[in-house]
């Protein structure tokens, strides 16, 4: 049996063919023989470019799309082609292509305009791909502004990373549009400052939910599109380019790019009856897609694995602790809290709601209160919110307690919510009079979730490791040309760390290499990484060259060892001089590279204060390591 064979022999509702199954039932081979094979062959014998840019627009919005084609004829990369599809009437596609016609020469050489149906953003696209001749596309909407350096950006990364999706930063931004009665045209302004909360790295299991890759900011290579024939829905209006998106991912990956390269505008615009065309459902991706999303079968990568395995986790001890039964009181004045002076009590639970009640009436005659500890379980990973600690006298309320009342607390909160991720939950409530002999209620709403930034915070750093794990084989050099170190200017070389071999090499052309006064070398993003032998390499273009090693280099996050160099912290670096009246060709680094674990790092560390007793350091270090395990031992 091949390979393959066995794919056809799994059951229908195995995840495999599910999958399978998915990626065709928007996008199939009968559909792309049928519309869009000739099309795709006829451009693949015409010349070819880097990238397509295919902007939908229904030809209403001439100021919106100006700005478009404005930021298009500023790239520092022109090493593009649009393709213009207009979903308007004919006088709006009259009006696209007269506005097309006043662009410059060159830039309108390499535009092409395109008709489809408004309500067909699926199809639109198709076409748009199908008649695509670039080696990746990208769905740039009529509204959306690209900075000089957006296809520069996504070429770059396509050199590095070939073949996979491509996803850049975009931040989204406010705008309003004016109009003056009888008129077409429109005052367009900013009316807020940017927000770059989209601008984390993509994550499978938040696309269901929000938009964070605005299709700006994602290219696709062609070959999902020509070889896979992956289509386009053409059966949704709303969030077609999510769906397309959320389907391909899983089969070329997903580069994250961590540099903004777009904004997108969100229009705040007022529109009389009869006075403009709405906009299409397809201009927000955040719109709902039919509830389709819960069908979605996924492939996921090592980081998103890595989360869920963490979810449930999380959710075992959340069911461990899902009935807080027994919850203590503390009392004191300005003095620390202390076991003697304490009360338990069992917690009543209804609806989502907690209750402890707490007699004090004795204790508040003796001595003076004026603080209160409630600790609501022994348990962490949940959430109270509406807390509240009434006072009461009989049925009399004295005061009320509550969050803004809590002067410490171990857990993380969150406007009016308290989530608690360690043992001992616990508050601290403090009074501005004392406390008179009273009844304490303690009532609170306990839900079992993370708070959403916690979550969000969570997803974050795992996709942020990953991207790390990923480029740990990837260098950056940064010229200081007299306006520090400017991440325009860096240069990457991939690939520098092949076993222990480490070799980068940066060359740089007549004006680059010109008034460089100091470089910045990044040899890794990974942290505990090791370099020993370093030598490099620095060729002007007279041909003299300077040889440098360890002990020349400037370390700002790192440390020398007896071999070479290593750094504790994520993204090293280190400074390396250069001759500033002369011009730079060509900069080499080479070495003995390696990631190692703490215990070694530690005691590279060690070596490198150079202690007079580097044993017992180590000892020490030993020692440590063992009581964060949960041993112990006397020195």
């Amino acid at each position: 049996m091949e390979r393959m064979d066995f794919v056809g022999s799994l059951h229908p509702d195995s995840p495999v063919q599910r999958y399978l199954k998915w990626i065709n039932e928007s996008g199939n081979d009968e559909l792309y023989l049928k519309r869009y094979k000739a099309l795709a062959s006829e451009q693949e014998k015409e010349k070819r470019c880097f990238l397509t840019v295919i902007i939908r627009t229904q030809g209403s919005g001439q100021e919106k799309l100006q700005d478009v084609f404005t930021c298009l004829q500023a790239q520092q990369d022109n090493d593009f082609e649009v393709v213009l599809i207009c979903c308007g009437t004919e006088e709006e596609y009259r009006l696209t292509e007269e506005l097309v016609s006043r662009q410059a020469p060159a830039f309108v050489s390499g535009v092409r305009i395109l008709r489809a149906k408004a309500d067909e953003p699926g199809a639109a696209a198709n076409l748009g791909f199908a008649s695509a001749r670039g080696e990746y596309a990208v769905c740039l909407n009529e509204d959306d502004l690209v900075l000089d350096h957006w296809v520069k950006v996504f070429h770059d990364a396509a050199a590095a990373q070939s073949r996979m999706i491509l996803h850049a930063c975009v931040v989204t931004q406010p705008w309003n549009a004016e109009s003056s009665t009888g008129s077409r045209r429109q005052r367009i302004t900013a009316a807020e400052t940017a927000d770059g909360r989209n601008c984390v790295p993509y994550h499978t299991f938040r696309q269901p939910a929000e938009s964070e890759c605005i299709s700006a900011g994602v290219a696709y290579p062609l070959f999902l599109f020509r070889d896979m024939h992956i289509l386009f829905s053409e059966e949704t209006e709303a969030g077609a380019d999510r769906d397309y998106l959320l389907r391909t991912a899983g089969i070329a990956g997903i580069y994250d790019i961590r540099e903004i390269t777009a904004i997108h505008r969100q229009w705040n615009i007022p529109k009389p009856a009869g006075q403009f065309v709405p906009e299409p459902e397809w201009m927000h991706p955040a719109q709902e897609n039919g509830g389709k999303d819960k069908d979605i079968p996924l492939l996921l990568t090592e980081c998103e694995a890595e989360c869920l395995l963490s979810d449930l986790q999380s959710a075992e001890q959340w069911g461990r602790s899902c009935f807080l039964r027994e919850a203590a009181l503390f009392w004191s004045d300005e003095k620390p809290f202390s076991d003697k002076r304490y009360m338990k009590t069992s917690v009543s639970m209804k609806d989502g709601w907690i209750r402890a009640v707490f007699s004090l009436e004795r204790q508040c005659r003796e001595e003076t209160v004026t603080r209160l500890r409630f600790d609501p379980s022994e348990e962490p990973l949940f959430t109270l919110e509406q807390i509240n600690a009434g006072l009461y006298q009989g049925d009399r309320l004295l005061r009320s307690l509550t969050l803004a009342d809590v002067q410490e607390t171990n857990g993380l909160v969150d406007g009016d919510s308290v989530f608690f991720l360690k043992e001992d939950p616990m508050l601290v409530f403090e009074s501005k009079e004392p406390i008179p002999p009273c009844t304490a209620v303690v009532t609170a709403r306990v839900t079992y979730h993370s708070p959403a930034f916690l979550r969000r915070l969570t997803e974050e750093l795992s996709a942020d490791a990953c991207w790390r794990k990923a480029n740990r084989s990837t260098a950056h050099l940064y010229p200081d040309r007299g306006e520090g170190f400017l991440p325009e200017d860096n240069l990457a070389c991939s690939g520098v760390i092949a076993e222990e071999r480490y070799l980068a090499e940066f060359s740089f052309s007549s004006d680059e290499g010109k008034g460089i006064r100091e470089l910045r070398f990044d040899p890794t993003e990974e942290e505990m990484f090791r370099l020993d032998e370093l030598r490099i390499d620095i060729v002007y273009t007279d041909e003299t060259r300077d040889t440098l090693g360890a002990g020349q280099v400037t370390l700002l996050n790192g440390f020398e060892t007896g071999n070479g160099l290593a750094f504790i912290e994520r993204d090293p670096y280190m400074m390396i001089p250069v001759n500033e009246a002369k011009a730079l060709k060509k900069v080499t680094i080479t070495g003995k590279a390696g990631f190692i674990g703490n215990q070694e790092m530690e005691e590279c560390f060690a070596r490198a204060v150079r202690v007079p007793d580097y044993e017992l350091i180590c000892g020490q270090l030993s020692r440590m390591r063992l009581n964060r395990k949960g041993g112990f031992q006397t020195v």
